[in-house]
């Protein structure tokens, strides 16, 4: 089947999660898009009423002409799957444009592969971490530019949903890609990424086995003046994601900056209907066509890989 839309961007989706509630609406808030997803796809699809609006825009393919259809590509996979798919992908020159999620792949070495490979094709990507677009993020970064050392505080509790479903998923295990530094942590480690320049003083983490890591707890130097401290707990009886700080050269008393139940609390839905996440992905897509940009993201996700694999190094690991 060869879909007859010339005039718009095809933009394929892979995942039937956060693929389908959270990029797809993200997606079609373009008019100039057209939605393409595959059949496997199509149960879960319809099981989502506030995804109704969206059907005359979406179009069916089995697999295997999929990736021929398309010139856009987003990925709501596994890191596994993720790589595979990805790795597909660049075999085809059609597809021009590439949205991926975090982490990259399972592990540092394999996410520096990945890396590698999208750089060489030429095409252009974003990698879905969004706390560079969040207010807090913004003002974290702009305090990390300022020559009077601070330290800054971060604490974000909440219990994640594999834990309260009890769901023994990729998202709960470190060797998929999951667990608290994987694929919680991840988020912070690139924000950091956009810092000068970023040393990792010391890492711990708390696990009920050598592979379920649930708690992270680290210290950075920033910009050679300024040190954060965070501490995830992925297993946590209360939501909130707080962040403090201190002026390093009147030791003032630790200022409340942000409190909130969670990192994206402030975003809030575009329609009432959609989930409110969709304000999140939404900056990352719109990068994607921003054309002379890709030389600056390549650097960050190659200093996102490189501090992740940094952290893992020295982090020490208690059951």
């Amino acid at each position: 089947m060869t879909l007859n839309n010339s005039d718009k961007n095809m933009v394929g989706i892979l995942g039937s999660g956060f693929g389908l509630y959270g990029y797809l609406p993200a997606v079609a808030i373009n008019r100039n898009n057209s939605i393409v997803l595959i059949n496997e796809s199509k149960h879960k699809f319809d099981a989502r009423p506030e995804l109704a609006e969206f059907k005359e825009n979406v179009h069916w393919l089995d697999k295997d002409s999929f990736y021929e259809q398309i010139d856009t590509l987003v990925v709501c996979l596994s890191p596994e799957g993720q790589f595979s798919s990805v790795t597909c992908a660049l075999n085809y020159p059609n597809i021009r444009y590439l949205a991926l999620e975090k982490p990259l792949a399972i592990n540092p070495a394999k996410s520096h592969e990945l890396l590698g490979a999208l750089i060489k094709s030429g095409k252009h990507y974003r990698i879905g971490y969004n706390f560079q677009y969040t207010n807090w993020g913004k003002a974290l970064l702009d305090m990390f530019n300022d020559p009077n050392p601070r330290k800054v505080k971060i604490d974000w509790y909440f219990r994640a949903h594999h834990y309260v479903q009890n769901l023994k998923n990729w998202k709960r295990y470190n060797s998929t890609g999951g667990g608290t530094i994987r694929f919680y942590g991840i988020h912070l480690i690139a924000l950091l990424a956009h810092v000068g320049s970023c040393k990792i003083l010391s890492s711990s983490s708390f696990s009920h086995s050598d592979d379920e890591i649930y708690r992270w707890c680290a210290r950075f130097e920033v910009n050679s003046i300024h040190t954060m401290e965070i501490d995830i707990d992925a297993k946590a009886s209360v939501n909130k994601f707080v962040i403090e700080t201190e002026a390093k050269s009147y030791k003032d008393d630790m200022k409340t900056r942000v409190s909130m139940n969670d990192p994206f609390d402030e975003y809030v839905s575009s329609s009432g209907v959609q989930d409110r996440r969709v304000g999140v992905v939404k900056p990352v897509l719109d990068s994607l066509k921003e054309d002379d940009q890709q030389y600056y993201w390549n650097n960050i996700y190659y200093k996102v890989n490189s501090l992740w694999e940094q952290i893992e190094n020295v982090n020490s690991l208690s059951v």
